[in-house]
């Protein structure tokens, strides 16, 4: 369900933003910025929150029957990701190693695990460990551990379950993790469909496998009520931490690791973990996810911060955009103005039923009308993702994806304008979609410039 997170680009290039070795240097620099007086009291957050429900997997397990059942597939086979964790509670590390499990549409759960590692297996699996053979109800098989040794392939394990579970379906479909490593995904194909499976959808006899993240996100996308009180609570900490960097540290001079580093600083104290920075500052904010180049604060200029965290494994994701020093040009407001009313128009058109690229065509429209285009010129990327466990995940709101928004997903809203040379401005903020709209996530939206 994932893209290429901003965390993921920050944490590989080292700094804010930075795009090359530099960006190590630039780390460093941020990680040993002083702490500022100011973030001294600043107390968790965390409090309060509404504890899952204690058969929340079950549940999930349920939803994702259903959405198999919607695909008319057997089954899905999930390997060591967020998805394993989401719908199991087993966490496992990805390795060359396969370590899978083969979730069947009765809820029954295969697991094929190296066999050196079956007793730390136990510790998180409640089934018994079991040879292939034996196993006489392939139909209704209940929950096994199936281990591999060394020398053996454990991909053949997954062909075998296919090819005995089949012997029940006229037509076998099973839905394959796209978390799982593309390695064992190309060598359980092959021994499936033969030597060299050439579509997208593999084919041979009544066998079918196909990428799972259409069933993943069906389930994942909807936000339960304790998922939604953690986005929440995470979004307000990192709004919070921004605006007490903004009005208690941020005046020219400061430099953006600086103001990375104070950031970072005020979500952890109150209460998030796994934090990230990206703060730009004039010129250097026209690079939407940053640049090499670092530069200290001048009057009149926007300062960008994008920042978040996490919370009990879910995230935050906000950005903001000011103007510091003196008072901004007419065309410094028009900029703003038109970012944060293409904002207002996009959470105008989130709505159950709405397709995910009318909300960008919104935001769009809005950025183009006003003499910022055509198209994608100034504003030039999606208006948002989906964000949970992962802070990219499905839906997206972009052009040409049709998926209808239904309540409980949650998404960025997010326009820009990026002016190269000049500035960057956007506007973020998590939004949940409701019965009649959207709701913004973790308190109001950016204030008028």
């Amino acid at each position: 369900m994932s893209a290429f997170s901003r965390r993921d680009f920050l944490n590989i290039t080292g700094a804010a933003g930075a795009v090359s070795l530099a960006g190590c240097a630039s780390a460093k620099m941020q990680q040993n910025a002083p702490s500022h007086p100011a973030l001294a009291d600043l107390k968790p957050m965390t409090e309060g929150l509404p504890a899952f429900p204690e058969n929340k997997y079950i549940e999930r397990q349920q939803r994702l029957s259903e959405a198999l059942e919607l695909q008319k597939a057997d089954g899905i086979l999930l390997g060591p990701s967020l998805n394993l964790t989401y719908f199991t509670g087993v966490s496992w590390g990805a390795s060359e190693r396969l370590f899978a499990c083969y979730y069947c549409l009765d809820a029954s759960k295969l697991w094929i695990v190296p066999r050196f590692e079956q007793s730390r297996a136990q510790e998180s699996i409640e089934a018994p460990l079991e040879e292939i053979s034996p196993i006489v109800d392939w139909e209704h098989p209940g929950d096994r551990i199936l281990t591999w040794k060394e020398h053996q392939d454990p991909h053949e394990l997954v062909a075998a379950i296919i090819r005995f579970r089949r012997d029940f379906h006229v037509s076998l479909r099973v839905a394959i993790d796209s978390h799982l490593r593309s390695t064992h995904v190309l060598r359980i194909m092959e021994l499936i469909c033969g030597k060299n499976p050439s579509n997208a959808a593999r084919i041979h006899g009544d066998e079918t496998t196909f990428d799972g993240l259409s069933v993943i996100a069906h389930v994942r996308s909807v936000k339960s009520p304790a998922e939604l009180a953690r986005l929440r609570r995470a979004n307000e900490i990192t709004k919070k931490a921004i605006a007490t960097v903004r009005e208690h540290c941020i005046k020219p001079g400061v430099t953006e690791n600086e103001a990375s580093a104070w950031v970072n600083e005020a979500q952890r104290k109150l209460g998030l973990v796994n934090t990230w920075a990206l703060v730009l500052f004039g010129p250097n904010a026209a690079f939407p996810h940053g640049t090499k180049d670092r530069r200290p604060l001048e009057n009149g200029q926007f300062a960008l911060f994008d920042c978040g965290g996490e919370l009990e494994g879910y995230q935050s994701d906000i950005t903001r955009t000011y103007y510091v020093g003196g008072k901004p040009t007419d065309r410094q407001r028009t900029i703003y103005r038109l970012v944060r009313n293409a904002q207002l128009a996009a959470l105008a058109a989130a709505k159950p039923g709405a397709a995910c690229e009318s909300v960008d065509a919104a935001a769009r429209k809005v950025i183009v009308d006003g003499g910022f285009g055509p198209g994608a010129t100034y504003f030039t990327h999606r208006l948002g993702h989906g964000i949970g466990l992962e802070g990219h995940e499905d839906p997206y709101f972009c052009g040409n994806n049709k998926t209808k928004l239904e309540p409980g997903m949650t998404l960025s809203n997010e326009p820009g304008i990026y002016i190269p040379g000049e500035a960057g401005v956007r506007l973020e903020d998590i939004i949940v979609i409701t019965e009649t709209g959207a709701e913004v996530l973790g308190g109001e939206l950016a204030p008028e410039l």
